[in-house]
């Protein structure tokens, strides 16, 4: 009885060791799998955040996506392309070290635009006459630390960059055509124009879009009205009251930083009417909200679609929305949206004297 009791304890003890191991065997696979699983799942995570950086960088749109270029086989098909019938450029630009040569030619929204590239960096040269929605450059102005002016072959140029003397980007006006002229790293380095640059560059274009002029310069029509371009100042005068109401007090030729050469027409009337209008070559108006005739009362009161043409020229671009609020004082004014040529929103408020001024930044 004794020695059964034995063999029953050593079978007993043999199962258990059995049921032991196939236990250690399963946990030891269980973990193996985990283990593969998660590995799997980690690969296939990275995957998926490579896939989706992939598509969100082919979807991000670029400033030069936002402009819808048309290619052209030379500086007159890109000027008729704009709506104009001349396009001067030079032949060969040095900057520096640079020698730039053989730009490529394409025209949007009214402006014409001459490509020079070298190596990392690159020549934008863009030319329009009278109104237009492409930009003249794809910088900011806003974001470069001076602006300042340099008389160049008799022309105000307008030149911004990092500081004085190292220019990345210049403008200029000449009757009712706009230049600008932009220096740009294609790699992202910050290019800039010394002043003797800046002088050659501007003489230069000048010269040779007088050459190419034609001896008569055939201006696109005012919104179907028959007027001769440039108009004169009695169709100026007669613009602004029409535009913005009110009676015309004076005209006089004046300068705008928006503009350009244009006529001022300081009028009266009723608080609906602003305290004048800029008009330019071209017949288009604009509500002024500085008085350059000490003469005329400043009005206390100005309607939905001037605020929106004050806050548009602020920002560069067009409102997209207007609405009557009231300040934080209490006093009722406009609050404006609007988009830049680059598609990006700011809000502006108006006030009843026709001042704008940005909310948001």
């Amino acid at each position: 009885m004794k020695k059964l009791a034995t063999i029953v304890s050593m079978i007993s003890l043999v199962a258990l060791l059995a049921l032991l191991g196939c236990s250690n065997a399963a946990q030891q696979a269980a973990s193996q799998d985990a283990q593969e699983s998660s590995a799997e799942a980690a690969v296939a995570s990275a995957d998926l955040k490579d896939s989706s950086a992939g598509a969100e960088k082919a979807s991000a749109p670029t400033q030069e996506s936002k402009v819808d270029w048309t290619d052209a086989g030379s500086a007159e098909e890109a000027a008729q392309g704009a709506g104009f019938n001349h396009f001067g450029v030079m032949e060969e630009i040095q900057l520096g070290d640079l020698t730039f040569s053989d730009p490529r030619f394409s025209y949007a929204g009214g402006v014409a635009q001459a490509f020079y590239e070298q190596g990392a960096a690159a020549v934008i040269v863009r030319k329009a006459e009278g109104r237009h929605t492409a930009p003249l450059t794809e910088r900011d102005k806003v974001d470069f630390d001076s602006k300042w002016i340099e008389n160049h072959n008799g022309v105000d140029v307008t030149l911004y960059g990092k500081q004085e003397g190292a220019a990345t980007v210049i403008d200029w006006n000449i009757e009712m055509e706009d230049y600008t002229i932009t220096y740009q790293g294609l790699g992202g380095d910050e290019m800039t124009m010394t002043t003797d640059e800046v002088d050659a560059l501007v003489t230069g274009f000048m010269q040779a879009d007088a050459a190419v002029e034609p001896e008569e310069d055939s201006k696109p029509s005012n919104n179907g009205d028959n007027y001769t371009y440039p108009i004169t100042a009695e169709e100026a005068a007669e613009i602004a009251t029409s535009t913005m109401g009110g009676t015309a007090q004076s005209v006089e030729r004046s300068y705008s930083d928006l503009y350009g050469d244009c006529w001022y027409v300081a009028l009266s009337g009723d608080n609906t009417v602003p305290i004048g209008c800029y008009v330019t070559d071209y017949g288009d108006a604009y509500a002024a909200n500085k008085n350059h005739n000490p003469d005329v009362p400043l009005h206390q009161s100005i309607t939905q679609d001037q605020a929106a043409i004050l806050a548009a020229q602020a920002c560069g671009g067009e409102a997209q929305s207007v609405e009557l609020t009231t300040d934080s004082d209490g006093h009722e004014c406009w609050l404006v949206v609007v988009e830049n040529d680059k598609g990006e929103t700011a809000k502006y408020i108006v006030n009843m004297l026709g001042i704008a001024y940005r909310m948001d930044g």
